[in-house]
C-alpha cells in the first residue's frame, strides 16, 4: 500500500514539475523555477489557512477569538515558501523530476495535466470561499 503522505508530497511535486516544464519549455522563460515554487507554495498555504477558517465557521466562531491573527497566515506562507524553496533547489530539484516524469505517456501528461489545473482553480476557489464566509460569519450576515 502506498504511504499518503508520500503520495500527497509527490502530488506538490508533481505539480511543481509541471508548471516548472510549461515555464521552460513552452513558454521559454529564464527562471521557472519561481513560477512554480509560488504557485506551490500558494495552493499549499490556501490550503492549510482554510483549516482554521472552516473550524471558525463549524464553530461559529470568529477568527480572533480563536487566537489566530492575520500575522499567522502570513508567518505559514512565509514557511511554507522557505520549505519549499529548500525543497525544490536541494532535495528533489527539477533535474530529479524529469527523469522520473519525462517517460509520461501522452495520454497520462494530459490527463494529470488538468488535474493540475482544476487543483489550482479549486485551492483558490475553496480558501476564498471560506474567507468570505467567514467574513460573512463575522459581520453577522449569515
Amino acid at each position: 500500500m502506498r504511504d499518503k503522505k508520500n503520495s500527497l508530497i509527490s502530488w506538490f511535486d508533481y505539480v511543481y514539475f509541471r508548471i516548472y516544464d510549461i515555464y521552460q519549455n513552452k513558454w521559454h522563460d529564464s527562471m521557472p523555477w519561481i513560477y512554480a515554487l509560488t504557485i506551490v507554495s500558494i495552493t499549499q498555504s490556501f490550503f492549510l489557512l482554510s483549516i482554521p477558517i472552516i473550524y471558525g465557521i463549524i464553530t461559529q466562531t470568529k477568527l480572533g477569538e480563536l487566537g489566530v491573527s492575520k500575522y499567522y497566515f502570513a508567518l505559514l506562507a512565509y514557511i511554507i515558501l522557505g520549505l519549499n524553496y529548500f525543497r525544490y533547489k536541494w532535495i528533489i530539484p527539477y533535474s530529479l523530476m524529469l527523469t522520473k516524469w519525462k517517460g509520461e505517456s501522452k495520454n497520462t501528461r494530459k490527463k494529470r495535466g488538468r488535474l493540475v489545473v482544476l487543483f489550482i482553480i479549486l485551492s483558490i476557489c475553496i480558501f476564498f470561499g471560506v474567507a468570505v464566509i467567514a467574513g460573512m460569519i463575522n459581520n453577522n450576515q449569515l
